[in-house]
């Protein structure tokens, strides 16, 4: 195509430049001319060859007219007419030998003929004669301006500035002179065109400075300076899929390739005259049509290279829609070539590896920091960079303002913008190991966590937003200005619009995360948890996420909703390394937890469940573990999930496992010794487990003795979780614990010391939800189905052992268990978990179910009958004050004893008793209650456990297995004893709980003696006996009655047992009623000869004397004789004190009971003589009341 260009000179030096558009026979003429003059100069113009034609001047067609684009019209002949109604001329190559007549005074005109078929652009009249430099300049300039190819298309001519410099070169640019067309300023040309399209037909793309708008005037950016071109061109190619992909590889050991479709179509587009800067370009979606169909992350993007074959500096621009359009920004430099495409997605576990030197990740103008923000990220130095200066994480810095994240020369973690307060962390971080940095922003305080620790806080303003770019691996400041560069690894970057809690930033450190409707969720933790941190986290509140896993183009994707993908600007150069992240931790081999060798990548990571880094103390409880090897723990670990994909992970050394969030067991945990398994409370068990669990316990070998067990586990299968078991499916002879078989069963009563041992089914039963009557014990044998909570008897096997060894597998329980009782019904239930329980936690659960106690049966080690009238033992007691050792109930035969008492702590498999309240309702377990106290802890009860430690506690991290830790308040408690004349110990406890008991009855608290030995104490409240009573707030004032009971008569004992939190001087008394006496037992027993029977209303337990206040005991009963006359029967009763008077006397037996009472205050107080005439024969007690005290004497009637 070419321009029709007049010069039309007259002699005052007025010129005349057209540019017109299609022309066929059109004429020109003169109109409204009133200056002479002859055109002295020919037409400037260029000839082309279409084919079969003769030569001819190619005109163009306007840009538009009336919004419909024109087409182009080639005719040899033009003709002309220098004055109306004058005859045409032919307009052909021999132009410059046309002759013109003078304009006399008149008119000129164009396109008055009706052959006139064109639009006319633009009309220059220059007062100076035109030169073929500026001729071709203006040419230049006026094809740009309307986006006209000069010369044939394809072949065209140069582009010149005002100046001559060549803007495009035909002959440099051979091959993509189609469809030209640029933007540029050029003040002599008067030209400002900052958008462009080609005006031929489809030419694709439109290009704008900065934006493109409905006009170049509306359009308000501005070039830089004078003689600014940016010129393109293409070569003619369709948008048709051409077969051909591009292929970009990412550097480093682990290579990672994108595929991008490309089309036919290439653009060159040459910059001159200075940087442009960003421009943006535009296409019609419809033009990507022939090319791949989008499909999952798909994306259209522009290409652009160093080179028409895109080998060298390529990079992939992406667009996006507005409208029908696709559109991008860039700044382009130099020569350059680009296309569009479909970019394709490659995803594999990746990260960054930055060089110090060149790297470094960019972005446009995204992620300014909000009001309140949150930034993760993994990273792993590598030392100093190639200037030892500041190495950039994360920035959107222009040198002033902005925002930036990165590591100072000593290794330090650092975060600062610009109007605000810098954070720095208190440590250095290790080179080559990799952590996890977390700064949030809540709009007033910054805080730095390394590992999910909290390590520094401070206060500051909000950061304020700027233009620069943002980038990752270095400081962007412009195309011309990158600095502080990294050197390391950097991973699993995430940008939150929010502050994200502690909670939320451990929950989602070692698991990537996705988006799950409108929420976010962790790649590895299932979205359906229980504990669920991030639960009511938005993915909008995602503003970038760089998981360095997906790649596209030369891009890193952005794996949030808003495609702020990352280009990598020197892909040569930038590493590429498979994931060593723990993402989460994994094994690679057999071995030991805490063996770095033993973890995929280890040598770059801290071994899961490390101490901090910044103290040196805080141990990391939250990592998310996968085993697939046999892997061996020697200390307790605490993790936030766990998955036993395969093998064994074996938990030695009495330790434990943890899991606070999450279990799944599809190989085996193996729990040896006293090592348990804890889930805490909302921790989830997968029901698609299909592994098992190993727990040894130990119970007593007497064939006569029962053990009350529960199980910690169900059977094993791969959907459900706590449905239940069979004894002999889930209990198994652990004689030796590395050669587990199966028990062998008799229906005989006793069992057998066989290998494998031989237990007898017979003595199987269960007692669920019945009243307390010894015919509602079901026999259940060892293949009736138990659910989990529900605790069965079994006696032991019969070996020479003190005790049996049993190891318990199956699917361990979990969660939540609950088994219904019925009102003032007795319940048989159990720990149904792979760990202890706090039964003070237990108790609180279920007061309003249960009364409060729990009963735990020990047959004693002297036991040896399997007839229940002859057995040896008893229940034990435990409420929130504490517990009580065994006592033998009714219906056995009262022999043995036992000082085992049931503590805080339940262990693993241990069976107990509870009775239902007036309600009654179900007995519910949970995971809440569950702790890690070991069986030989002096707070576990050990009805049948080994007694002695098998390990030592030890205290480093590795080997820590101590027992959790816990607290008690510091309340009063007296544990006070009785000896029956035949030697019968009976305890029973009192405690002061301040504001948690009161005098009267509490659930919880006091503990109904839920047997009727022959030989008892307790204490009495409300008429009802308690052997655990629990008061209120201590008052040394108040009186706590006691109950005895005797079998036969004779000398018993009161005695101090223990006491907790007493004063060492405060006095404890047992008072006797009938006698007045208060009976110190501070420092020795009480004894006093009693008869066989119940004594309800005589002794009790007090703190304080309140006889005689200020009044010498000993005076008084010095002054006051007693005594007995057997041959007057009477009473003789002589008081030598002048100052005391008696009131009144009183007469007992020795159960307490009043036999008499006798007024004496208006009798002779010096002899009283008292009639005891009626009284059977036996001992009595006789009470002399006085207003200076009490006096008491025994008596002997015959």
């Amino acid at each position: 195509m070419k321009n029709l260009l007049l010069n039309l000179k007259k002699n005052y030096g007025l010129a005349l430049i057209l540019l017109l558009s299609v022309i066929t026979n059109g004429q020109i003429s003169s109109q409204n001319c009133t200056s002479t003059g002859i055109f002295t100069r020919s037409l400037w113009h260029t000839q082309i060859k279409e084919s079969n034609t003769t030569e001819a001047a190619a005109v163009i067609t306007s840009i538009s007219s009336n919004s419909v684009t024109h087409n182009i019209y080639f005719n040899p002949t033009v003709n002309f007419i220098n004055n109306y109604n004058l005859s045409c001329q032919p307009f052909n190559n021999n132009a410059p030998n046309w002759v013109f007549r003078n304009v006399n005074n008149s008119r000129f005109w164009i396109g008055r003929s009706k052959n006139y078929n064109c639009n006319s652009n633009e009309k220059v009249v220059n007062k100076t004669d035109f030169n073929k430099r500026k001729s071709d300049a203006k040419e230049s300039s006026l094809a740009l301006k309307y986006g006209v190819t000069l010369g044939k298309n394809g072949i065209a001519q140069n582009y010149v500035d005002s100046n001559g410099t060549v803007v495009w070169n035909a002959t440099v640019n051979s091959g993509f002179n189609y469809n030209i067309a640029g933007i540029g300023r050029d003040d002599v040309s008067n030209l400002y065109q900052k958008q462009s399209t080609s005006s031929n037909t489809n030419p694709v793309i439109t290009i704008g400075l900065g934006s493109i708008d409905l006009t170049n005037t509306a359009n308000t950016n501005t070039f830089g300076s004078d003689r600014q071109y940016l010129v393109w061109g293409d070569n003619n190619g369709t948008m048709n899929d051409s077969g051909k992909d591009l292929i970009i590889t990412f550097g480093g050991s682990s290579n990672v390739t994108t595929t991008t479709d490309l089309p036919n179509k290439k653009w060159k587009i040459v910059e001159t005259g200075g940087d442009i800067g960003t421009v943006k370009i535009a296409l019609a979606t419809s033009d990507l049509a022939q090319l791949p169909a989008l499909a999952g992350n798909d994306a259209y993007v522009m290409i652009v290279a160093g080179d028409e074959a895109f080998t060298t500096n390529v990079g992939t621009v992406f667009l996006t829609t507005n409208g029908t359009k696709q559109e991008a920004t860039y700044d382009f430099d130099g020569v350059q070539y680009f296309t569009f495409g479909v970019a394709h997605e490659t995803v594999l576990s990746r990260s960054l590896d930055f060089n110090g030197t060149d790297n470094v990740v960019k972005t446009d103008n995204h992620n300014n920091l909000s009001a309140s923000f949150s930034i993760m990220f993994w990273i792993k130095p590598e030392g100093a960079n190639s200037l030892s200066n500041d190495r950039t994480i994360a920035a959107k810095h222009d040198g002033t303002t902005g925002f930036r994240m990165y590591l100072s020369s000593d290794n330090k973690i650092n975060a600062s913008w610009s109007g605000g307060t810098g954070i720095t962390s208190s440590v250095a971080l290790p080179n080559s190991e990799w952590h996890n940095i977390a700064v949030t922003y809540n709009g007033s305080n910054i805080k730095l966590y390394i590992d999910g620790v909290l390590d520094t806080t401070v206060t500051s303003a909000a950061p304020t937003t700027n233009t620069a770019s943002f980038s990752i691996g270095a400081e962007y400041r412009s195309k011309s200005v990158t600095t502080n560069h990294f050197k390391g690894g950097i991973d699993e970057f995430r940008l939150w619009n929010k502050a994200l809690s502690q909670a939320q930033i451990r929950f989602i450190m070692n698991q990537e995360i996705q988006q799950n409707g409108t929420k976010t969720i962790g790649k590895i933790l299932p979205n359906n948890l229980t504990k669920n941190d991030i639960s009511t986290l938005n993915w909008t509140s995602l503003d970038t996420y760089y998981s360095m896993n997906s790649f596209i183009g030369t891009h890193i994707n952005d794996d949030s909703n808003n495609s702020h993908r990352g280009n990598i600007l020197s892909l040569g150069n930038l590493t590429v390394e498979p994931q060593t992240a723990p993402m989460p931790y994994q094994t690679a081999a057999d071995g030991l937890w805490s063996d770095n060798s033993t973890w995929v990548n280890g040598n770059s990571q801290a071994v899961p469940y490390s101490l901090s880094i910044i103290d040196g103390s805080t141990p990391i409880d939250w990592n998310i573990v996968r085993t697939s090897h046999n892997i061996t723990t020697t200390g307790n670990k605490v993790v936030m999930a766990l998955d036993v994909d395969s093998n064994t992970l074996s938990v030695n050394n009495d330790s434990k496992i943890q899991v606070s969030h999450y279990l799944k067991i599809d190989g085996k945990i193996d729990l040896t010794g006293k090592s348990q398994l804890i889930q805490t409370n909302n921790s989830d068990l997968d029901p698609a487990s299909s592994g098992s669990l190993e727990r040894d316990q130990e119970g007593q070998s007497n064939r006569f003795n029962y053990n009350y067990w529960s199980s910690p586990v169900s059977s094993i299968n791969s959907s459900t979780i706590n449905h239940g078991f069979t004894i002999a499916g889930v209990m198994k002879d652990g004689t030796n614990p590395n050669n587990i078989q199966n028990i062998n069963w008799t229906s005989g009563i006793d069992s057998a010391p066989t290998s494998p041992i031989t237990l007898s089914s017979y003595w199987i039963f269960k007692f669920q939800n019945q009243n307390n009557s010894a015919a509602n014990w079901i026999q259940v044998g060892q293949n009736g189905t138990l659910l989990p909570g529900q605790g069965f008897t079994l006696k032991g096997s019969n070996t020479d052992a003190i005790h049996q060894n049993y190891t318990f597998i199956g699917k361990p329980n979990n969660g939540t268990i609950t088994s219904y009782v019925g009102p003032n019904n007795l319940n048989l239930c159990g720990n149904p978990y792979p760990s202890a329980i706090d039964a003070n936690d237990f108790i609180n659960d279920n007061i309003n179910t249960i009364t409060g106690t729990l009963y735990f049966w020990e047959h004693y080690a002297t036991n040896s009958s399997h007839l229940t009238i002859q057995y040896q033992g008893g229940y034990a007691t435990r409420t929130l004050v504490g517990g009580t050792p065994p006592v033998s109930p009714s219906g056995v035969s009262g022999l043995g004893s036992s000082s085992k008492m049931p503590n805080r702590y339940i262990p693993v498999g241990q069976g107990f008793f509870v009775t239902g309240s007036a309600t009654g309702g179900n007995i519910v377990f949970n995971n809440n209650q569950r702790t890690f106290i070991k069986e030989n802890s002096s707070n576990s009860y050990s009805l049948f456990k080994v007694s002695n430690a098998t390990t030592t506690d030890t205290f480093s991290h590795e080997f820590d297995n101590r027992n959790d830790s816990f607290t008690e308040e510091p309340f009063m408690k007296l544990r006070l004893g009785f000896n029956s004349p035949d030697d019968y110990h009976r305890q029973i406890l009192i405690g002061f709980m301040n504001q948690y008991a009161t005098s009267g009855l509490d659930k919880g608290y006091d503990a109904i003696s839920m047997d009727n030995p022959s030989m008892d104490m307790y204490f009495i409240n409300n008429n009802n006996k308690l052997n655990i009573q629990g008061e209120g707030y201590f008052n040394e004032n108040n009186i706590y009655p006691l109950g005895i009971k005797t079998a036969t008569a004779g000398v018993v004992k009161f005695v101090i047992d223990d006491k907790e939190n007493i004063e060492p001087n405060q006095e404890i008394y047992i008072h006797d009623n009938v006698t007045g006496i208060y009976n110190s037992i501070q420092n020795q027993a009480f004894e006093i000869n009693l008869p066989a029977g119940t004594i309800e209303n005589r002794f009790s337990l007090r703190f304080k004397r309140t006889d005689a206040l200020g009044v010498n005991q000993s005076e008084i009963s010095n002054g006051i004789a007693i005594t007995h006359l057997q041959t007057t029967k009477t009473i003789s009763i002589q008081n030598t004190t002048t100052d005391t008077t008696i009131k009144s006397v009183q007469l007992y037996n020795l159960l307490g009971q009043n036999i008499l009472t006798w007024k004496l205050d208006d009798r002779n107080q010096t002899n009283i003589l008292l009639p005891t005439t009626n009284l059977s024969t036996g001992a009595y007690i006789v009470k002399v009341l006085s207003d200076k005290g009490e006096v008491s004497k025994k008596i002997l009637v015959k």
